[in-house]
C-alpha cells in the first residue's frame, strides 16, 4: 500500500499534504466470482451477481444451467483478479508484479468513483468498456511502477515469463473467434456460433491454456476491457492513443476522469489529434 501510494502522489493525483482520496487499502483473499448473462442472439452483457469464491466447478455449471434455463440465456461463472470494494480486494495468487497492476486497477476505480468517469460508469456500455480499459491502461502502468520501486526488473520480467509469442496466439485466436461467433450471431445462427465456441474452447485448452468455458456471456463479459481480444471495440486503440498525448501517466488520469459520456471522450481525442 505504501509503495503504490507513493507512486500515486509521484503522478501529482493527491491532495494537499500528499493526501490520497481514497487511501490505497485493499486485502489480500480470493476474490468472488462473478455470474454474467448474455441473451444468447447477440454478445450483449444483461446481468452480473457475484458469487461465493469457494464454489466448486459442479455448482459453477448448476448456477450457470439454471441461469440458461429459459433457452434465451447465455451464462458463465467467471474469475475476478480483484474487486473494487473499499478495501479493495486483491487476490495474491499471481506473481508480484500483477498483483500491484491489479491493486492499482482496483484503487483506479474507487478513484474514479469521485469523478465524473466513476459516477457515469453505469450510464451505457461505451462508458463501462472506457471506466474498465482506461484502469486496465493507466493500472497496469502505476503497477510496474510500484514493482520498479520495489526493485522489480521488467526487462528479465518480459523476457523469461511474459512469453510474448504464447500471449500473441491466445489473443489471435480469440479475436479470430469472436469475430466469426458475432458474424454467425449477426445471421441468427445461434446454433452454429455456440458450437464454434465450443470447439475453440477445447482447441485452447488442449493448447495449454486456461480457458473454462468461451460462450456469448463469455464475450459479453470480457468484451468490456477494449485492450484485450475478447472486444471489437474501438476503444482500446482509442485510449491508447490518448494516454499517448500525455507527457506521463498520472496526467493521463487527470484528464480521463473528467470524461462523463463517450461523446465527450471522442471530442477530446479529436482535440489532442488536431494538436
Amino acid at each position: 500500500e505504501s509503495i503504490l501510494s507513493e507512486v500515486i502522489q509521484q503522478q501529482g493525483l493527491a491532495l494537499p499534504l500528499g493526501i490520497l482520496l481514497p487511501p490505497t487499502d485493499f486485502h489480500f483473499g480470493p476474490p468472488p466470482h462473478i455470474l454474467v448473462t448474455s441473451p444468447r442472439d447477440v454478445i450483449k452483457l444483461s446481468e452480473t451477481k457475484l458469487i461465493d469464491p469457494n464454489i466448486t466447478d459442479a455448482e459453477r455449471q448448476t448456477l450457470e444451467e439454471s441461469a440458461e434455463s429459459d433457452g434465451m440465456t447465455s451464462a458463465l461463472v467467471d474469475d475476478l483478479a480483484g474487486l473494487g470494494t473499499y478495501p479493495a480486494i486483491v487476490s495474491d495468487s499471481s506473481s508480484l508484479r500483477n498483483l500491484l497492476r491489479t491493486a492499482a486497477h482496483e484503487w483506479l476505480h474507487n478513484y474514479w468513483i469521485l469523478h465524473p468517469l466513476g459516477r457515469n460508469m453505469w450510464d451505457s456500455i461505451e462508458m463501462r468498456t472506457i471506466n474498465e480499459t482506461s484502469a486496465n491502461i493507466a493500472g497496469n502502468e502505476i503497477g510496474d511502477l510500484a514493482f520498479q520501486l520495489m526493485g522489480g526488473d521488467l526487462s528479465n520480467l518480459a523476457n523469461k515469463y511474459e512469453q510474448p509469442s504464447i500471449f500473441s496466439h491466445w489473443d489471435k485466436k480469440l479475436i479470430e473467434t469472436r469475430k466469426e461467433v458475432d458474424k454467425l450471431l449477426s445471421l441468427n445462427e445461434i446454433e452454429k456460433a455456440e458450437k464454434l465456441m465450443k470447439e475453440k474452447t477445447w482447441e485452447l485448452r488442449l493448447g495449454g491454456y486456461g480457458v473454462r468455458k468461451i460462450n456469448q456471456a463469455y464475450f459479453a463479459f470480457r468484451g468490456q476491457y477494449a485492450d484485450g481480444p475478447a472486444s471489437t471495440s474501438t476503444a482500446g486503440k482509442d485510449l491508447q492513443e490518448y494516454r499517448s498525448y500525455f507527457p506521463n501517466i498520472g496526467s493521463f488520469i487527470r484528464s480521463i476522469s473528467t470524461v462523463s459520456s463517450n461523446k465527450q471522450f471522442l471530442e477530446l481525442l479529436q482535440e489532442k489529434r488536431a494538436g
